[in-house]
């Protein structure tokens, strides 16, 4: 539903839909924490195309981020806080997940697996999945240019709050690959 709600706001926003375009910013952020970085997105949406978002688009974004917050203030949700949190990643765990998430993007099958990152040490498969993942990002950017660039870079930075949860629970599952794709 973040993914939707993300992508059908860029759409309205392309087409000058400010009022569609903050509530569907609303659906997207009450649906999924990460489309809270709408604005981040939108601006690198634009950039890859050349173009500036204009004062209307950051008004319709900021309404609806603004009223997703509200909504998520009175609804009191609670999720662990930095405090409960240990941030630090360990090779091993970074490599395990870059390898599972490769893996089910080259192969995605089980569609619904969640794996845990304590269940045992990067084995020769997830190295290889994890090594195709990047020669696959490499081709894109050779090939893709300076658009290809931009649209990586905004997957990336929908991917990164998702380590934070990743770390949090120790877990990963494909979930968290909905938005960046």
């Amino acid at each position: 539903m973040a993914a939707a709600g993300v992508l059908a706001t860029l759409w309205a926003l392309d087409r000058r839909r400010h009022v569609l375009a903050a509530g569907l910013a609303l659906a997207a952020c009450l649906s999924k924490e990460n489309a809270f970085l709408l604005p981040a997105v939108a601006w690198l949406w634009r950039r890859a195309w050349g173009e500036r978002l204009e004062r209307r688009d950051w008004l319709a974004l900021a309404g609806g981020l603004t009223l997703a917050l509200a909504l998520r203030s009175q609804a009191a949700l609670d999720g662990p806080g930095l405090e409960d949190a240990e941030i630090s990643f360990t090779l091993q765990s970074a490599v395990y997940a870059a390898g599972t998430l490769a893996s089910w993007l080259l192969m995605p099958w089980p569609l619904t697996t969640t794996a845990s990152l304590y269940m045992r040490p990067p084995g020769p498969a997830v190295w290889i999945a994890a090594a195709a993942g990047v020669g696959m990002l490499g081709w894109l950017l050779w090939h893709g240019g300076r658009k290809a660039a931009w649209l990586l870079l905004i997957s990336a930075v929908v991917l990164v709050p998702s380590a934070f949860g990743v770390r949090w629970y120790a877990t990963l599952g494909e979930r968290y690959l909905y938005l960046p794709l």
